[in-house]
């Protein structure tokens, strides 16, 4: 992957469980490599202090036309890679996708007995990170 691509992480909630400060961490390791990051989260939330702690640039999507704004986003700021967090963030992988950009989907849940979403996600994902190797 080449450096300065500008990649968009997508979290699915804005508080301090594990998928969102793994994303945080995942944002701040990419920017002090040399890309530009962009998170979103769809409401505000306690995590919104600690990505300003860490310099990390966010827009809220908001729950109710956050797929509109999702779509704004990736125009406006000239999307390369988007990377959703959870299988929660599917949606915005198959958005990514049909926009023409690359997808990284990672999935933390189970969902080895959910094969519409398994399908779905492979479909849809140029790259898929899983916690382990039974799911």
């Amino acid at each position: 992957m080449k450096k300065n691509q500008n990649i968009l992480l997508v979290s699915h909630l804005a508080n301090l469980s594990g998928a969102p400060i793994s994303l945080t961490l995942l944002a701040r390791g990419l920017m002090d490599k040399g890309y530009s990051v962009l998170l979103t989260i769809p409401s505000k939330g306690p995590l919104e202090k600690i990505l300003n702690n860490k310099n990390v640039k966010y827009v809220t999507l908001g729950w109710l036309l956050g797929f509109v704004k999702f779509v704004f986003v990736l125009i406006k700021n000239d999307i390369d890679i988007v990377h959703g967090n959870t299988i929660i963030s599917l949606w915005s992988i198959v958005i990514a996708k049909i926009m023409r950009k690359k997808t990284v989907l990672h999935i933390r849940e189970d969902i080895s007995k959910n094969v519409i979403v398994a399908k779905i996600a492979g479909y849809f994902s140029d790259k898929i990170i899983i916690l382990s190797d039974e799911m």
